[in-house]
């Protein structure tokens, strides 16, 4: 598959955070005003801060659902002074080309409520060793809050929306945690989250 083919498919995914304001068709699977303020929140803000600089975004093919679900580990034998390392990726239906900074966004917003004793943390280190291989621009480092952020906004939406048609219980993992997790992030603020991320 070339790189227009990746780029038409990223285009036309409803996961792509291009697509982000897609989510407001759904808004009505959300009962808690509340929580439809904070999603409106986030859409507004990323298109304020992410989709008008998008010309000055670095492309890239990428993953589109980097997750601890779609990594592969390897698991060092007893008594073995060898550390676990990821050793592969797996799933790739939404590969795509797009902007890099979404996969980061991505994989942070999934970080953020995995069952750690301290997400932050976990998302720090994550970054330390993504930027350690690749390096974030000033204004993909600006933008990635906001993308963590969108990403949240279509798990939680969509979510309910998929949970409401098709009662698919993994629709939901995001319930559990993901709202908590979008709204102490969001409350907080970005300066706030990037100092416990260690974002320059």
């Amino acid at each position: 598959m070339d790189k227009r083919c990746l780029k038409e498919k990223g285009d036309n995914s409803p996961w792509s955070l291009m697509r982000l304001i897609y989510v407001t068709n759904w808004l009505n699977f959300v009962n808690d005003p509340r929580r439809v303020h904070i999603i409106q929140s986030v859409i507004d803000s990323f298109d304020r801060h992410v989709l008008t600089n998008r010309n000055r975004l670095t492309e890239a093919i990428i993953h589109g659902d980097y997750n601890d679900v779609n990594v592969l580990a390897s698991v060092p034998l007893p008594n073995s002074k060898d550390e676990i390392r990821v050793s592969g990726i797996i799933d790739f239906e939404h590969i795509c080309y797009s902007y890099r900074v979404f996969d980061v966004g991505i994989a942070i917003m999934y970080i953020l409520q995995c069952k750690v004793p301290d997400t932050d943390k976990a998302a720090m280190l994550f970054l330390r060793g993504y930027t350690k291989h690749c390096q974030l621009t000033q204004i993909e480092a600006d933008c990635l809050y906001y993308c963590v952020a969108a990403r949240f906004a279509q798990s939680l939406v969509y979510g309910l929306y998929h949970y409401a048609k098709h009662q698919d219980e993994y629709v939901v993992f995001s319930q559990v945690r993901g709202w908590d997790a979008l709204e102490q992030m969001w409350s907080r603020g970005k300066d706030a989250s990037y100092k416990c991320w260690n974002v320059q």
